[in-house]
């Protein structure tokens, strides 16, 4: 396969030996995209099968938003589980810590994500000088690979604040100590991304996604960019990073970034939540970038990801549990949060009068799926919500975007439904979110809100509450809408949680499931994982020791940056 560099001890080189001489790919625009097909197929797809085009199976059952309150890995064993109750992953191990569960199950796994980084330079320098590719196949997909460059980048950044910048190919041989470079910092990466992004975004074409990079998609990324880097300048955390800058400079930025995507026209709300995660409706109108899924690389999400049930074959079956944190999270139908005494939640009723998404999203107790009846116990011939003897099961399984009509073996070859990155709704989320943090409560904000919560049949905001709440209510409903709206998606909640520097609220409290109480007819909760968030350094995850000792560069202590010492990050 073009590209696909795999032996790990040499990330530091470019050109794998078993790699076909770029006169030979780059020749022609077919064998080059073969090549930039291998880039594509290395993004970090949280509902991928097994297959040739990953390091690791272990996506099918752990993932990194199981790192969040919201959901739970079914097995206790699994890395998400026992980082989630301890923490205690340290710069020294990885087999038994961080890295055991493979790439893309953690998507910042660096010598993994810097190999994807090395085969953009290596397209990128291979089409700048090959003269037999026409001038607007080239300006195209030399765009396209650094948006996937930045990708990459982000997916580290997010993980360990700054790391180096290569933007060339690497070769020991040809330029000795000079391929080891020092690190960036947080701001330095940043400016990295966001500048690349913007330049080349008016070189793609305006488009719905339809698996390569748009316009749309660029600027989607940066805006992401934008707002997380908002969140790490609010609050600098750990403090050893230092300054960042004034946080409402990235959250303007964010706001025109979205504004830009929203003026182009291209993108709007698909009329049915649910339906738009279908196979039936892949590529519609609110596709902004997607991971396209086909029969040779089939997706896992109804699988894997949905109901264990009795007509379900396989050990991940049910792998991805939601917690009563997320279901807590969907609203009444009047829009009110179920905390709100107006709202009219019946704890002994939980799950009667809630809003659209929750119904079209969650298996609760009385529901149907697929036509069978799902309860806590499954008596009889009804299915069940727990698992006797299994590690995790909450009493809910996923809904969201699964095919009911997949059976037999058509579960794990015949599912081809996208993957979202980013979709229309995140960016009228993201637009209000920013505005309402540069305290900019205007009418084109509440309508960017209001779409998202109308497409779901919640009343507006004006409806829900009778005027405009304030500036902490309205971001409270916008942590709401993030959690509801984009559930299961693409990592997003563990790194809001990062971003918003509210995992130290949520990630020290227990993720709970649900019980039937005997004693009054209701439900009441039970612990599934005991979170811990032990110190504020676990904002950023250690870099593997290892990794710092093949570049002596980065650890040198005239380059540190951001309070680190010998390259690693603070209190590692």
């Amino acid at each position: 396969m073009f590209g696909a560099l795999s032996c790990k001890d040499e990330f530091l080189e470019i050109i794998p030996k078993n790699e076909l001489s770029a006169e030979a790919v780059f020749v022609t625009e077919a064998g080059a995209d073969l090549f930039l097909n291998d880039i594509y197929k290395s993004l970090p797809d949280p509902e991928a099968m097994d297959g040739p085009r990953w390091t690791g199976f272990h996506s099918t059952y752990e993932n990194l938003n199981m790192y969040s309150h919201y959901y739970a890995c079914k097995f206790t064993w699994s890395i998400s589980h026992r980082a989630s109750e301890q923490r205690a992953y340290t710069a020294s191990n990885y087999y038994d810590g961080l890295y055991n569960h493979g790439y893309p199950a953690n998507p910042f796994f660096y010598e993994f994500v810097t190999i994807f980084i090395r085969n953009a330079n290596f397209f990128i320098e291979s089409v700048e000088q090959q003269e037999s590719l026409s001038d607007d196949w080239r300006k195209k997909r030399l765009a396209e690979v650094r948006v996937l460059r930045a990708y990459y980048y982000h997916e580290l950044w997010k993980a360990y604040g700054g790391v180096p910048i290569i933007t060339e190919v690497l070769s020991a041989v040809t330029m000795g100590d000079d391929i080891f470079k020092p690190s960036a910092s947080i701001q330095e990466l940043y400016d990295f991304m966001v500048k690349e992004l913007g330049e080349v975004a008016n070189d793609l074409p305006d488009e719905i996604g339809n698996g390569h990079v748009t316009k749309g998609a660029a600027l989607a990324l940066k805006a992401y960019i934008e707002l997380f880097m908002g969140g790490l300048a609010a609050e600098p955390k750990p403090a050893e990073i230092g300054n960042l800058g004034e946080a409402n400079t990235y959250y303007e930025a964010c706001a025109k970034t979205c504004k830009q995507i929203m003026d182009l026209g291209t993108y709007s709300l698909f009329p049915n939540y649910n339906d738009q995660f279908l196979a039936a409706n892949n590529f519609n109108e609110e596709s902004i970038w997607v991971i396209p899924h086909s029969s040779t690389a089939p997706s896992v999400r109804t699988a894997k990801h949905g109901p264990k049930a009795s007509w379900y074959v396989g050990g991940e079956t049910g792998s991805y549990v939601p917690t009563q944190e997320l279901v807590n999270m969907y609203r009444m139908s009047n829009g009110l949060s179920i905390d709100d005494p107006a709202s009219g939640y019946d704890p002994l009723n939980p799950y009667e009068n809630r809003e659209k998404r929750f119904y079209q999203s969650i298996i609760y107790d009385g529901s149907k799926y697929r036509g069978a009846l799902f309860t806590l116990e499954g008596y009889g011939e009804d299915e069940a919500l727990i698992i006797p003897g299994a590690d995790v099961t909450s009493g809910y399984w996923r809904r969201k975007g699964l095919d009911e009509s997949l059976t037999g073996n058509d579960l794990y070859s015949s599912e081809v439904c996208n993957s979202p990155v980013f979709r229309y709704a995140e960016i009228l989320l993201m637009y209000a979110e920013a505005k309402f943090r540069l305290g900019q409560v205007d009418q084109m904000a509440i309508d960017a809100l209001d779409a998202v919560r109308k497409r779901g049949n919640l009343p507006s905001i004006i409806e829900t509450y009778g005027s405009i709440p304030s500036t902490d209510e309205l971001l409270d409903i916008i942590w709401h809408e993030r959690a509801v709206e984009l559930s299961w998606e693409a990592y997003k909640h563990y790194w809001d949680l990062i971003r918003t520097r509210k995992a130290e609220i949520y990630l020290n409290k227990p993720c709970t499931g649900v019980v039937r109480d005997i004693e009054t007819g209701g439900y009441k909760t039970r612990v599934l994982v005991n979170n811990k968030w032990p110190s504020d350094h676990n904002y950023l995850f250690p870099i593997y020791t290892p990794w710092l000792e093949k570049n002596p560069v980065w650890s040198d202590p005239a380059n540190q940056v951001n309070g680190r010492t010998a390259g690693q990050n603070p209190g590692y």
